[in-house]
């Protein structure tokens, strides 16, 4: 896939080893994500380009500044986007219930000849 040799990878491992870091199973075999991948994908573009591991190191935590700001924009929409959904099914549901309630009171009171209790949806408060 990476078309990178096995040793070569365990060598990148030690010298990156606050930058590359592998999942592990239980068998200690390695995992790799997509942003470990995307980090060789990375070492390996910049090695054919003649640059030494410092460089790299140096050219990685740079741009790891800048994806780790990217990251919290991204942690801060997503929040603001589960709010909203939160919002808008909370609203749903409310609807749904005061939709299905009205719908009944006319069969309950027409098969217990009594007004039933009546539950006021409107004045339902979220949590």
């Amino acid at each position: 896939m990476l078309d990178v040799p096995k040793h070569t990878l365990r060598f990148w491992e030690k010298e990156f080893e606050d930058i590359l870091l592998p999942l592990r199973t239980r068998g200690r075999q390695r995992r790799y994500t997509y942003q470990t991948i995307s980090i060789i994908e990375g070492i390996k573009r910049l090695r054919t380009k003649n640059m030494n591991l410092g460089e790299i190191k140096r050219i990685i935590r740079s741009n790891e500044h800048t994806i780790n700001q990217n990251s919290t924009r991204i942690d801060l929409l997503a929040d603001k986007v589960a709010d909203m959904v939160k919002n808008e099914v909370y609203n749903f549901v409310k609807r749904e219930l005061y939709d299905r309630q009205s719908r009944l009171a006319p069969v309950l009171q027409q098969g217990s000849g009594e007004a039933p209790e009546s539950t006021d949806l409107k004045g339902m408060k979220r949590d």
